[in-house]
């Protein structure tokens, strides 16, 4: 398996195909292979995949990926929340989903080189799937009431069937039997802020990276929508989110078991005498809320325990990081329209909206120890044995996740979402864009691209890598899970009805493109095979005719030897 050119970040897999080929290659005939191998270019992202790879050295026989999404969660986290499990099962069917032999991803939008004419990022999955997954995460990191009923209704029957075999068809991206729609790959329900009561900054924001402000809520009320489409209706935003309980830790299993009986014996009801049948029925509902306090108490400690994992911190950061990318990448899209259609307040406003954006990301990659330039930069500093080899080291570990040459031979190659590297590299590249398009609308001259590049290369991009002596943190900063819900609720109504409205129709494009490129692939096939085959048939005549001309001339070159 090679999943990743360069170690780039950006959730991405393709769990069906994996398990089709591995299916395919034990069952041919003769085989003769005895293991499996990974090419590791870069493995620190997407851990899942090689978590799958590797477990299927010890399988016979693919597993049902439903399934092992949740298996996955349960280890992953030591819990049994069904959030969790649910989450990862979107994750599976979405961004781990890819059967296109996509080529370009990693290279996203935000993180390569400014263009004017770059093309949206690629769509292979439903968003809905990846935003579902996120406010799942985001619900347990809260610490809101584990229910998860609704979404484990929604994946009964998206799975792989186990009847079939394992990778043939991967995870089906849709069921029509569920959810009101017949339409192949329609996203499943999933519960949605909306956008209304937001502040102004808010709605420029959903303007720049969504389209148009979506309508009011109330007129979203009253309609009976089909199941899958539950996703577009909003629900009013929540209040900001009470201080989070930390895990106290220490308890045994035994220790920890419910002890409701114990220490809050149930009243027996002996004693009562007639017409006390009212003062019991209050008792009993004040048992009852006592119950429900003590259930909710016991969920607070075990999502504590949770969230205190690096683990689930990791993944909270990962996806919220995913979310932005696609964010950020959409908000470029927007600042290139209105360069197209010369509007310069509103790539003022793009470009503004931009730079937050990455001072966010920023900021939320710093608080994980798994996202920063800083340990990057230490650990190849660390093999110097003076102060010359320190600077070549340093100089080739931040030319390798930038230029990759000099004179960036292959620039972006391993470009990385680290803290350090957003602020110090992705931001002043995109300030610098912005900057050039307002000043090309300001004054009415074209944007030049090649002296863009080459400005861009001299102030930006080279002296980042030469800068040997610049301290970059090494040590996480902040609370990912506190950073993670101010995002949350900063940029969830961005997706709203009109935002993955049109996600989903860039997903189903993509999927008709494959479609497309794969009847042409065989078209291509086919004519290959029958023009090989004539030109078999047209050899063979050929060579025939030889034949006959050659025995021919023998006879009668026999026949003249002979009258001799």
């Amino acid at each position: 398996m090679l999943h990743n050119y360069g170690g780039v970040d950006g959730l991405f897999g393709n769990v069906g195909t994996l398990l089709q080929n591995l299916q395919e290659a034990r069952a041919y005939p003769n085989v003769t292979m005895v293991g499996t191998g990974l090419t590791p270019e870069g493995i620190n992202q997407n851990y899942v995949m090689y978590d799958v790879m590797n477990e299927m050295g010890w399988r016979q026989e693919a597993p049902n990926v439903t399934q092992w999404a949740g298996d996955y969660a349960r280890r992953r986290y030591g819990s049994d929340d069904a959030r969790l499990v649910t989450a990862w099962q979107y994750l599976m069917r979405s961004v781990y989903n890819e059967s296109s032999q996509t080529s370009n991803h990693g290279q996203y939008v935000l993180v390569t080189v400014p263009r004017l004419n770059r093309k949206p990022d690629g769509m292979w999955y439903n968003m809905t799937d990846v935003v579902g997954a996120w406010d799942l995460l985001v619900g347990v990191a809260r610490g809101d009431a584990a229910d998860a009923s609704e979404a484990r209704e929604d994946l009964e029957g998206v799975g792989m069937d186990p009847a079939i075999p394992a990778g043939q068809g991967a995870i089906r991206r849709g069921d029509a039997g569920r959810g009101g729609g017949a339409e192949e790959g329609a996203p499943p329900p999933r519960r949605s802020f909306s956008a209304s009561g937001e502040d102004a900054g808010q709605q420029r924001l959903i303007a720049t990276a969504g389209g148009d402000a979506p309508p009011p809520r109330h007129s979203l009320e009253g309609r009976r929508e089909p199941q899958q489409q539950r996703i577009r209706r909003g629900v009013a935003p929540r209040p900001p989110p009470p201080a989070r309980p930390r895990y106290a830790g220490g308890a045994s299993g035994s220790q920890q078991r419910d002890m409701s009986e114990e220490d809050f014996p149930e009243e027996s009801g002996a004693g009562r005498g007639p017409g006390g049948a009212r003062g019991a029925e209050g008792e009993r509902e004040g048992e009852r809320e006592d119950r429900e306090e003590r259930e909710t108490e016991r969920e607070r400690k075990r999502t504590a325990g949770v969230t205190d994992q690096a683990t689930f911190r990791h993944d909270l950061v990962d996806v919220t990081r995913q979310i932005l990318q696609v964010t950020g990448g959409q908000m470029v899209m927007k600042m290139i329209d209105h360069y197209n259609n010369k509007v310069l307040l509103a790539v003022q406003e793009s470009h503004m909206l931009l730079l937050d954006l990455l001072k966010d990301l920023e900021e939320l990659l710093a608080s994980s120890p798994d996202f920063l330039l800083g340990r990057w930069v230490k650990d190849a500093a660390s093999w110097a044995t003076n102060q010359e080899e320190r600077d070549l080291y340093v100089y080739n570990a931040l030319n390798q996740v930038s230029l990759w040459g000099p004179q960036g031979q292959i620039t972006d190659y391993a470009v990385k979402q680290w803290a350090g590297e957003v602020s110090d590299y992705l931001l002043p590249r995109w300030d610098k864009f912005g900057r050039a398009l307002v000043e090309c609308l300001a004054e009415g001259k074209p944007f030049d691209q090649l002296a863009f590049g080459e400005d861009l290369f001299k102030t930006v991009e080279e002296p980042f890598t030469k800068n040997v002596n610049r301290t970059f943190a090494a040590e996480p900063m902040g609370d990912s899970i506190e950073i993670a819900l101010r995002l949350h609720a900063k940029y969830r109504p961005i997706y709203d009805a009109r935002f993955l409205g049109y996600l989903e129709m860039r997903y189903k494009q993509q999927l008709k493109r494959e479609e497309m490129a794969k009847m042409k692939k065989e078209r291509t096939m086919r004519k290959g095979m029958l023009k090989k085959t004539k030109g078999k048939k047209a050899k063979g005549k050929k060579v025939k005719g030889k034949v006959e001309k050659f025995v021919d001339s023998w006879r009668e070159n026999s026949v003249k030897a002979f009258e001799e």
